[in-house]
């Protein structure tokens, strides 16, 4: 699919999902990726590795999944801790609208490693613009997606596994072209299944 075309914003095509995201750590860093919308010229923030569930997959499985396919990086389920968060977001961008309600593990390394865009789908080619291993300082003066991600990650530092609570964000808007507020029939907004 071609990303990036823009039209009316009130003739949006909307999209409901589930999807699982990875915050992946090493040497107290973030590991992010940069993202765009191709249709609004100098956009783009910073988002955790992650994306949807397919139909025989549960929010572990899309988790490794995804963390294969969009870094390269292969693991197994039980390295996985959390789910540590969760929330429903309205991305709005020039070509449509994404509702997707999300759950977030967390991966801790001993070591960065160079992350890969092999696995990329045709449309993350268009909008992804590259990786970086970020400080809690260094993501507070930036565009991270969701807003809560660098006072989250500061919070568990150090934090033992399993100690983890599951912090509920609940709705939230990121939005590179503005939704209307008669999008607000959020029907992802149920309690995750499969968790």
């Amino acid at each position: 699919m071609t990303r990036g075309i823009p039209v009316p914003p009130a003739e949006r095509r909307v999209k409901y999902r589930q999807a699982a995201r990875v915050i992946v750590t090493a040497n107290e860093r973030m590991l992010l990726m940069a993202d765009s919308d191709p249709g609004v010229p100098n956009s783009g923030w910073w988002v955790t590795p992650g994306g949807g569930i397919d139909d025989d997959e549960d929010w572990l499985d899309a988790a490794v999944r995804e963390l294969f396919e969009e870094t390269g990086l292969r693991i197994e389920r039980e390295q996985l801790r959390g789910p540590v968060a969760s929330r429903v977001v309205r991305h709005g961008y020039c070509d449509r609208v994404l509702v997707q309600q999300e759950v977030f593990f967390r991966l801790d390394l001993d070591d960065q490693f160079e992350p890969s865009s092999a696995g990329f789908t045709a449309e993350e080619q268009q909008t992804m613009q590259g990786f970086g291993w970020f400080s809690v300082e260094e993501m507070s003066r930036m565009q991270v997606w969701p807003v809560g991600l660098a006072p989250l990650f500061s919070r568990q530092l150090g934090a033992e596994p399993g100690a983890e609570q599951l912090v509920d964000w609940g709705v939230m808007d990121e939005s590179s072209v503005p939704v209307p507020v008669s999008y607000t029939h959020l029907r992802a907004h149920e309690t995750p299944e499969h968790l």
